[in-house]
């Protein structure tokens, strides 16, 4: 049975503003480019707009949000919230042409509802507490691994390989999980041949905690993966961008991983919020961020316009809060990167399938720029180790041959002076 709950707005009713489908959230402003930026539109809707026929149209995208605007339009995407809400929810005032008993929205002025049902799935911070009783957390991370092939095939042996000599707990799988236009369903036939079917070995029946990459964006395919983690349980993505801690001989980690494609887009502005107070509210011994996207790197995707929300709007709190790594992908390379605070070490990890052959100049000039440097950089397959004991950590590039090319070890920034061991 359907609950609904109606919401007065200058003497109408909004509603309905809550059902076993959606529930409304607000009256939230609209510019150019528009709030919704990779909202889809279907002009037959246009001769009559309400909100289940909204709600019919952006399902099928399996987006996270519908907005509804100027009494016909329907928008749909999976965040909102760039130019802020409005002063109040009378601003979203327009009747739906096909239901006037409903208000869709009012010019420029959108009228957002969560979307409730198996086609999405709410974007929430989800505490998920992992223990053991070792004295020491081993986890590896795959960047960029979802390219069936050969490469891929040889790094999955050696992750195997690596996880089943150090005992790893989880995988961190960060992003562009399937090429090249993410999954289309939980029953795309992706996820046997590019997941299931290429990661056999026991090691890897581990967890994998999961975050997206552009390429798991397009086409509207965001939310797929996160409804997939309800039907397997090894796929942990409780949603878009989440956080856990993993408690490990009495010490607390705290992991945030960030959904880093609307962020370098510059339009989060409720994940950034939610970032900001993960972190004022930590009191973990470890904090470790992971993302898709670069704060800095020596590949094409490091050049100033590339990373420059990344680096105006997470490096900073990363900074102030201590965090000891920040690791990603998105660049198809292994590389360790220090800025000139010290405190953060920049990991890069985006050659689990795929393979940059080469530096950008440009890259290399913005990170001169904001006196940062590169301590490693390799054009390799491969994926990278973390080994976690006490106040130190020790990070591990290593090939598709299983050979570690490279290591350091990172003191803790918030016990410590932050050396870095090379």
């Amino acid at each position: 049975m359907t609950f609904v709950v109606l919401l007065s707005v200058s003497g109408r009713s909004v509603g309905p503003t809550k059902s076993d489908k959606w529930t409304y959230i607000g009256c939230y402003k609209d510019d150019r480019p528009r709030d919704l930026t990779s909202a889809h539109k279907d002009t037959s809707l246009v001769t009559g707009m309400s909100l289940e026929r909204c709600y019919d149209f952006c399902s099928q995208y399996n987006n996270m949000y519908m907005a509804l605007q100027s009494g016909n339009e329907c928008r749909c995407d999976n965040n909102y919230g760039r130019y802020g809400r409005e002063s109040r929810d009378s601003k979203c005032d327009e009747e739906c042409t096909r239901d006037d008993s409903q208000i869709c929205g009012g010019g420029w002025s959108n009228s957002i509802y969560q979307i409730r049902d198996e086609a999405a799935t709410t974007i929430t911070s989800k505490m998920m507490p992992l223990k053991t009783n070792s004295q020491t957390l081993t986890f590896t991370a795959l960047g960029d691994w979802g390219k069936e092939g050969s490469a891929q095939r040889e790094v999955a042996k050696a992750v195997a390989d690596w996880s089943d000599k150090h005992n790893s707990a989880f995988v961190a799988a960060i992003g562009d999980n399937f090429y090249e236009y993410g999954v289309s369903s939980v029953d795309d036939s992706k996820w046997k041949s590019t997941w299931r079917n290429i990661y056999t070995y026991k090691s890897l029946q581990k967890p994998w905690l999961v975050i997206e990459g552009n390429h798991d964006y397009l086409m509207g395919n965001a939310a797929n993966q996160v409804m997939y983690g309800k039907k397997d349980s090894r796929w942990v993505m409780p949603s878009l961008y989440y956080s856990l801690h993993y408690s490990v001989g009495g010490q607390d980690v705290h992991m945030i991983f960030l959904d880093t494609d609307p962020i370098r887009r510059g339009y989060e502005y409720h994940q950034f919020n939610w970032f900001q107070n993960e972190l004022e509210k930590s009191t973990s011994d470890w904090i470790i961020v992971v993302g898709h996207h670069p704060v800095f790197s020596s590949g094409s995707h490091g050049k100033e316009s590339s990373t420059r929300t990344m680096y105006d709007n997470i490096r900073g709190l990363m900074v102030k809060h201590n965090v000891a790594l920040y690791i990603c992908g998105h660049d198809h390379m292994m590389e360790h990167i220090t800025d000139k605070t010290g405190i953060v070490e920049y990991v890069v990890s985006g050659s689990a399938a795929k393979r940059t052959s080469s530096k950008s100049s440009s890259a290399q000039d913005n990170m001169k720029k904001k006196s940062a440097k590169s301590n490693f950089w390799r054009s390799d397959y491969g994926f990278t180790g973390f080994e976690l004991r006490s106040n130190k950590i020790k990070v591990s590039h290593v090939n598709r041959d299983g050979t570690q090319v490279y290591s350091f070890t990172k003191e803790n920034p918030r016990k410590s002076s932050s050396a870095v061991i090379g």
